[in-house]
């Protein structure tokens, strides 16, 4: 289980059919060429309850756990509360005083605790050629300042 207060980066690994163009680029580079297997790492970077970020979903507040610059992972306590592959219409990602309103899809549910559970959200689209992106790629790296002194 993860830890919700985790000042560590986790790795993902995600297969080929999710690929973005980076990821593509960095694998042609492969030494067996024959290997269709395509993996890459993003790093989730872990967020505190004093870090200045917060999360609404609909009308309702989120604990946010990691952030990428393509989602989210958040906590909530109601099990059947999200379902894997949920569209998500109405977020609002609030960084730093700069407030995105975003869509998104859940791609995961797992259970945290006995009371807790988490779901992380990839945002639809992403927020890469919008105006936001600036603010979550400056808190992602200040947040990884931090983590690597």
């Amino acid at each position: 289980m993860n830890n919700k207060n985790s000042d560590t980066i986790q790795f993902e690994e995600e297969n080929s059919n999710n690929l973005d163009k980076d990821t593509i680029q960095a694998n042609k580079d492969k030494q067996d060429p024959d290997d269709n297997k395509a993996f890459r790492r993003a790093y989730r970077t872990p967020v505190s309850t004093s870090d200045p970020i917060s999360v609404k979903i609909g009308n309702k507040s989120y604990t946010v756990g990691n952030i990428t610059n393509k989602g989210i992972q958040i906590y909530f306590s109601e099990k059947e509360e999200f379902q894997s592959n949920q569209e998500l219409d109405t977020i609002e990602l609030i960084i730093e005083n700069h407030s995105m309103s975003l869509k998104g899809r859940t791609v995961y549910i797992a259970q945290e605790d006995l009371e807790t559970y988490s779901c992380g959200i990839d945002f639809n689209p992403y927020p890469q050629n919008e105006q936001h992106y600036p603010a979550i790629k400056n808190f992602i790296d200040k947040k990884h300042q931090e983590l690597f002194k």
